[in-house]
């Protein structure tokens, strides 16, 4: 991938499922979950005696679809914030919810937060490489990618028959 490709994205879906009581009180929240698992865990909930009426009250399951997308971007270290400076957000788009960003190279950890972050992080590496010890991983300096990467989260309340059957 070179700087002047366009920006890759991808797409994540989960589907989340809330429980509460008669009383209204949260009773679980899944991890997001893959559709049948959603189904699985919205059909116990949807049968649990503490969601079910007495005198007139009913607790309730709450199904919540989430969507990541997830925008690779490559760059150099000019486009970089400066030495300091906070790492900019995007504009939130329409839909969404909240909107991260971070920078990573193709080799070791994934999220640098900010740019000093990342311009640390590859003088550390670079003088790990210059002078190695027995236990240094050999890292080609000539092929680090440097990205910036922006992650944008969408949420909306569903109702189960919007879920698939299986995935």
């Amino acid at each position: 991938m070179h700087q002047n490709q366009a920006p890759a994205t991808t797409r994540t879906l989960h589907w989340r499922v809330s429980a509460f009581d008669r009383s209204d009180r949260s009773l679980a929240v899944s991890h997001p979950l893959h559709a049948t698992a959603a189904r699985h865990q919205y059909a116990y909930w949807s049968g649990h005696v503490s969601v079910q009426p007495v005198d007139g009250r009913r607790g309730r399951v709450t199904l919540a679809e989430e969507t990541t997308d997830k925008t690779m971007r490559v760059i150099g270290l000019a486009d970089l914030p400066g030495p300091g400076q906070p790492t900019e957000l995007p504009a939130l788009p329409e839909g969404a919810h909240e909107v991260r960003r971070h920078y990573r190279f193709n080799h070791g950890p994934v999220v640098h937060r900010t740019g000093d972050d990342a311009r640390a992080y590859l003088k550390w590496l670079t003088e790990r490489q210059e002078r190695p010890t027995p236990t240094t991983v050999r890292v080609d300096l000539s092929t680090l990618v440097l990205f910036e990467v922006t992650l944008t989260f969408y949420e909306r309340s569903v109702e189960l028959s919007e879920i698939p059957e299986s995935g």
